[in-house]
């Protein structure tokens, strides 16, 4: 049953690859890898074509190869899926009975077998294996490839049918294709096995109570199938490191400027590439603060590796550009790479000159995004106003002596947000006035009281000039 599980792994994974219109070319012990629970995984496919191009492996691979090509392929048949199948055959024959169907002592004497000599019995081998997969088994290796399984489907189809069978304690005396009646049978001059060249069937002999019974000779014959089958693929997963493309870790460059970083790579044979310029609190400008695949992968030789590289902290503390001319401050601030908003808040100022900035929003020393716009406020003189309004407004009335003074609680949160400038305007019986106008850190939540007088209050607050919040009571 163990051998019929593996085969079924097997036919499973060729019968996904033919699906897809692909050949494995390939097929034997060195390229099954069986896991836990009998999982079984295919590799090597269609290497057989770049072994047979390097003169170094060619003969090697001929060597390893020999006992599980099919006959056409030595006649310089292309890979198919009747090669296939016939390797699934010399497989499944090697894990029932410890040997290979076919074997010389050269790959041309091995290829002589495979051409010339007829299929073996599988049951004078092995006389405890079923009628129905010594036939599957003939039918796999049969010289003609039309006379093989046409798809790995049927074949799987006929080996879950057997393991059904070997389950239940079903007949398996039916068999795929003509079969002697018996192994002891004699030869014909049709006959699909080589009766003459097998050594005649053991005489049969009352066993003895000291006797090894049966069933365990056979799963001793099995067990050490597997064990076969296990040393060929470790030899396999050698030949694979031996002769792979040559591999290595990535190195470490994270933390490293990018010109060494590149020279690092390039001495390891690996490719670099920048993939992105972004911020980074850690890593001042022009390191490297990440990397794909990541350092210590093991990756192939001339692989690509992408590197992003800091363009420094996002966040920057605003200079002092006060009682300079505007356009110098905004030289000194863009030359950071800041925005400057092009309008500007004018003011009076005595101390100033005209032209002259007082002062930014946010203001000098605050800690903003880069990308946050700062807007100059810029001295008007003394003399006269920014914008003359057209009309005056009307001087506010004073409240009557009896209207109510009343307290409310403003609550701002800033808590994700750097520094802000707060401004609470109020427009109450006393008119419309602003009774905050200041800088808030950021990261903080406030709640400032407000008094207003009179029946009819509005409370207006603004965060960096922007309107974010209105009161009416």
């Amino acid at each position: 049953p163990i051998a019929i599980e593996i085969m079924i792994g097997i036919v499973e994974g060729l019968q996904a690859i033919h699906s897809a219109g692909l050949t494995h070319g390939d097929l034997r012990p060195a390229n099954v890898l069986v896991g836990s629970e009998w999982h079984v995984w295919l590799n090597g496919m269609g290497m057989r074509g770049v072994y047979r191009a390097e003169p170094g492996l060619a003969a090697a691979h001929e060597a390893r190869a020999a006992a599980y090509t099919a006959p056409e392929l030595f006649r310089g048949a292309a890979p198919s899926v009747a090669s296939d199948i016939y390797a699934c055959g010399v497989m499944l024959f090697e894990m029932i009975t410890a040997s290979v169907p076919f074997a010389g002592e050269t790959p041309v004497l091995t290829a002589e077998a495979h051409l010339n000599d007829p299929i073996p019995s599988l049951r004078q081998r092995n006389p405890a294996a079923p009628r129905t997969v010594e036939g599957i088994v003939a039918k796999c290796l049969q010289k003609d490839p039309a006379q093989r399984y046409a798809t790995a489907l049927q074949l799987l189809n006929d080996l879950k049918a057997v393991r059904d069978a070997l389950r239940f304690g079903k007949s398996l005396g039916w068999s795929p294709i003509d079969l002697p009646d018996s192994a002891g049978a004699k030869a014909t001059s049709g006959d699909i096995f080589a009766r003459k060249s097998a050594p005649p069937p053991p005489p049969v002999e009352e066993e003895e109570e000291d006797d090894i019974p049966k069933w365990l000779r056979t799963m001793i014959r099995l067990t050490g199938a597997l064990v076969a089958l296990g040393l060929v693929i470790g030899v396999a997963a050698w030949m694979a490191m031996r002769f792979a493309p040559e591999d290595r870790p990535v190195p470490q460059v994270v933390g490293k400027k990018l010109d060494e970083a590149n020279r690092i790579l390039r001495e390891a044979d690996l490719e670099p590439e920048v993939r992105m310029e972004g911020y980074s609190e850690q890593y001042p400008p022009g390191v490297v603060y990440s990397v794909s695949p990541p350092e210590g992968r093991v990756v192939r030789k001339g692989s690509k590796v992408y590197l992003w590289v800091s363009k420094g902290s996002r966040f920057v503390e605003v200079p002092n550009v006060s009682n300079m001319p505007e356009s110098r401050a905004r030289r000194e601030l863009e030359g950071m790479g800041l925005a400057v908003m092009d309008t500007v808040e004018e003011r009076k100022s005595a101390e100033v000159p005209l032209g002259y900035v007082i002062g930014t929003v946010p203001p000098a020393g605050a800690r903003i995004d880069r990308s946050r716009p700062i807007k100059l406020i810029v001295s008007i003189g003394s003399g006269y106003d920014a914008v003359p309004p057209a009309t005056p407004e009307p001087e506010p009335q004073p409240a009557p002596s009896n209207a109510p003074k009343r307290t409310f609680e403003v609550k701002i949160d800033l808590t994700d947000q750097p520094d802000r400038r707060i401004r609470i305007e109020v427009e109450d019986a006393l008119g419309k006035r602003t009774v905050l106008d200041e800088l808030r850190t950021g990261g903080q939540v406030y709640t400032i009281p407000v008094e207003a007088q009179g029946g009819s209050v509005k409370i207006r607050v603004y965060v960096d000039d922007q309107l974010v919040q209105e009161i009416a009571r």
